[in-house]
């Protein structure tokens, strides 16, 4: 997962394909004069949630790891 990006630089990503992400990081395009919303990028909504969720997944990755050992 790339880190934490904010909404400058999500949108430069995704503006050559189309899109853009609005300040509730859904996936956003315009056609013929109406907006639609693809999706909702994960793990975007909240600093304190993301950081929580990397806590996790870093300690259960370390937990796999350590089961494939013994």
């Amino acid at each position: 997962m790339k880190s934490f990006k904010n909404l400058e630089e999500l949108n430069k990503e995704w503006k050559p394909y189309g899109f853009r992400v609005n300040e509730k990081y859904e996936i956003l395009a315009i056609h013929e004069g109406k907006e639609y919303k693809f999706g909702k990028l994960k793990g975007f909504t909240d600093e304190k949630k993301l950081a929580k969720q990397l806590a996790k997944d870093k300690q259960a990755k370390r937990e796999r790891e350590r089961t494939k050992i013994i």
